[in-house]
């Protein structure tokens, strides 16, 4: 039974930023005392990719991977395809795990710039804005460089590196 006082709550849970990408939110309705009815919105943000995953070949899951978050793209590739070599035994060369790491470092520091440009436009500084952007195209070109794309590098063949 639903008294006169039942009322709607929402609580926003998880990552949110200004972006609009919505966070998963629960909407519940109690009497003052419990919780009688509750409802979900999932958002932007919660897109199944595990579900996705289960359902599509493992040689095509990386195409998902990159695209969950496109600012690291790189780590979330480099990722997936570590895990793939630690189930299969495969081992790198030495200088592949270290291109890897100076490659992760490079593309975490463009996720800071583009991060803290966006926070400058956020706080009305356009020419802060402005030189964090341009340092993020020195990053982007000294990666599209080896890897021939400015975006989803992960997708790229490095075989060609000796």
């Amino acid at each position: 039974m639903v008294s006169e006082h039942a009322q709607w709550h929402s609580l926003p849970l998880g990552f949110t930023r200004h972006l609009p990408l919505g966070a998963l939110t629960v909407h519940m309705r109690d009497n003052e005392e419990l919780v009688t009815a509750c409802e979900i919105e999932v958002g932007q943000q919660h897109r199944g990719f595990e579900k996705i995953c289960e359902q599509t070949r493992w040689l095509s899951i990386h195409h998902y991977i990159e695209r969950l978050n496109a600012a690291s793209a790189l780590h979330n590739s480099l990722t997936w395809y570590m895990t793939l070599e630690k189930l299969t035994g495969i081992e790198i060369p030495q200088r592949a795990a270290f291109l890897r790491v100076i490659f992760s470092e490079l593309a975490r520091i463009s996720d800071h710039a583009v991060h803290f440009a966006g926070l400058a436009s956020a706080c009305g500084s356009p020419p802060a804005q402005h030189y964090l952007q341009y340092g993020n195209d020195l990053l982007v070109n000294s990666l599209a460089v080896v890897t021939g794309k400015r975006l989803f590098v992960g997708e790229s063949d490095f075989s060609t590196l000796e």
